[in-house]
């Protein structure tokens, strides 16, 4: 697959079931195109998807299935109204605004709105002084006017209507920074009243809670938590109002929920991750047990995003596989019954995509993706990447892997084996497995890797003497230290990564996760900090290494890859240092998207095919 082929993926996302079922609204992303959405409508029976398009995004029914809520695109957000029979929309708020629910009589619409920001930006700042907080506002549908909701010394970072719209479930915090505020265990759950904002009770959770949803009684909220050591929500748990005590209705299960909603008061339809694939799964809230929806496997799909319509019996879903982007499918519960809505892209030839695992040094299987050259031959060894995923609450999973991120396919094309490798602290294997990295990074998970290498060469698929490593943000980071403490490797590319966790601690904007990864702060750690940073090992570095790194980046500083160039530069290591200024931690334009990936193909193909 080439770099230009990558760009041209149309990326569907955001399926809407209307209440009555009959309807959908999806949103597709266009890269090529400057990173444009825009909003399809088609019928769910017998439709086409161009029987409506708007630019927007995040659509969303009225509880009658007649409007749908819309946010354009633009410069300037609004909110918007539309009436899909009569093709008319009206703007309904006129400001910046994050997400939104529609009221369960349809008569008005709740939204978040940050305060401040509005003005010119300050020369002088004084850090940490004037906190913009988020809260929640009421648009009236009838007169447009637009009220606050709430107000005081937090920030809403999420919300929910009861079934009856006498109450709001808020997931607030004392801090704008959503991650500080989860791994800091200092979110909160709070039941707010629709009419004068007043909290009307604060509900037991563990800290970090997220995703509330009602029971459609209104007697019972689910939500995730944590259920590990980090402070990451991965359990779910449920609480009955009247009773109060949250349970956790998935502890022991070796996986990790994404996303919940219910389909009666005793079901709940789930969204998990389990090991390499995604799956749709249904949770008896009295029992526990959780039983299988779809199989998954039979179609090779990776489900995304789910939407329920109204009467619980259906639902649709974002679903990729290993040789498909991403396009919205429909599951009848009672029927049984699976089909394919929308194909937005034309088949493309690809590398063959396999699960493999091994043996980790410690004895812990790992798993991992093999992407398998174009035009693969069994009785050749090929030149091996291996990429790390990054997080490291993330995993690689059986789907479509080829985004700026991943670059397997691209690199299949050039004829490279690629391992896409789930080493510990990850995503999809439970609590315990996310727990093993705490004290830890940068420690047995870089053997992880490296025992898959090892596990491809005795097999006879890699060839030993041309191995390459690569990878972005936490991935970047366990290439930096791979090439530190190996010489094994003959080509890497370093990708918005860490190298010195002492300096890292002080620019990232949220540190929170590198007190737990790290056992404390580095003036209570000092000498295991030292010893997971790749700039301490740096003199030992003879890997020719690509850096790249967006110049806004405020997850992981630039600076953090100036270290790693300037040591390899006073080394007289072959090196390339490439900073996008305008991008962040991801790389978002197209153009610097399509720069990217022809760097990372070339810089293999000049040191491992060479």
């Amino acid at each position: 697959m080439l770099p230009e082929e990558v760009l041209s993926v149309r990326w569907v996302h955001d399926p809407q079931l209307s209440p009555g079922g009959d309807l959908l609204a999806f949103c597709v992303f266009h890269q090529e195109d400057g990173g444009r959405r825009d909003i399809r409508l088609m019928a769910v029976e017998g439709g086409t998807h161009g029987n409506l398009t708007v630019a927007g995004r995040c659509p969303r029914w009225s509880p009658d299935g007649r409007c749908l809520a819309f946010v354009s695109e633009g410069d300037r957000s609004r909110l918007y109204v539309l009436r899909p029979d009569l093709g008319e929309a009206r703007a309904v708020a006129d400001f910046e605004l994050g997400s939104f629910w529609w009221s369960p009589d349809g008569g008005s619409i709740a939204l978040l709105k940050q305060e401040g920001g509005q003005g010119r930006e300050e020369d002088i700042v004084v850090v940490d002084e004037e906190v913009q907080f988020q809260h929640i506002y009421i648009v009236d549908l009838t007169t447009r006017k637009v009220a606050r909701l709430t107000s005081g010394e937090f920030h809403v970072l999420e919300f929910r209507w009861s079934p009856s719209g006498d109450r709001i479930a808020a997931v607030t915090a004392p801090t704008p920074v959503p991650e500080e505020a989860l791994l800091g265990r200092k979110a909160e759950l709070k039941l707010i009243s629709p009419e004068d904002g007043k909290v009307l009770r604060d509900l037991e959770a563990r800290g970090c809670p997220t995703s509330p949803a009602w029971s459609p009684d209104g007697r019972t909220i689910a939500f995730l938590d944590r259920g590990n050591e980090l402070g990451w929500p991965d359990s779910l748990f449920v609480t009955s109002l009247d009773e109060g005590t949250p349970q956790n209705l998935t502890e022991g299960y070796e996986g990790t929920v994404l996303w919940a909603d219910w389909v009666s008061n005793e079901e709940l339809l789930l969204l998990v991750c389990e090991d390499l694939r995604s799956r749709v799964r249904l949770l008896d809230v009295k029992t526990g047990e959780m039983k299988e929806v779809i199989d998954e496997s039979a179609y090779d799909l990776s489900p995304r995003q789910i939407s329920l319509e109204g009467k619980k019996s259906s639902f649709v879903f974002t679903a990729e596989t290993t040789t498909s982007p991403p396009d919205v499918w429909t599951f009848d519960m009672k029927r049984r019954s699976l089909r394919r809505l929308t194909e937005m892209n034309p088949r493309m030839e690809l590398g063959k995509v396999e699960a493999v695992r091994w043996k980790s040094s410690d004895g812990l299987e790992i798993s991992g993706v093999l992407v398998e050259p174009v035009g693969y031959d069994p009785e050749e060894r090929y030149p091996l990447v291996v990429i790390p995923h990054g997080g490291p609450l993330s995993s690689w999973q059986l789907r479509w892997s080829d985004t700026v991120y991943s670059w397997g396919q691209l690199l299949a094309e050039e004829g490279f084996l690629v391992l896409l490798a789930n080493q510990r602290g990850g995503l999809g294997r439970g609590s315990k497995f996310v727990d093993s990295l705490m004290g830890d990074i940068g420690g047995k998970e870089l053997d992880d890797i490296l025992s898959g290498v090892d596990f491809l060469v005795q097999r006879g698929k890699a060839d030993p003497e041309r191995i390459g490593i690569g990878g972005v943000s936490h991935g970047g980071y366990l290439t930096a230290l791979a090439i530190a403490r190996t010489e094994l490797f003959k080509a890497a590319v370093v990708q918005s990564g860490i190298v010195d966790w002492v300096s890292h601690y002080a620019q990232t904007d949220v540190n929170t996760g590198i007190i737990r990864y790290l056992g404390g702060t580095p003036w209570d750690n000092f000498e295991l900090y030292l010893e997971r940073s790749p700039i301490a090992y740096a003199g030992r570095i003879r890997t020719p290494t690509l850096i790249l790194h967006g110049g806004e980046d405020r997850r992981v500083h630039i600076a953090q890859s100036w270290e790693l160039y300037r040591a390899l530069k006073e080394m007289g290591v072959p090196c390339e240092f490439v900073i996008y200024r305008k991008e962040g931690h991801g790389i978002a334009s197209s153009e610097d998207q399509l720069d990217l990936m022809r760097r990372v193909v070339g810089w293999f193909r000049r040191w491992l095919l060479s």
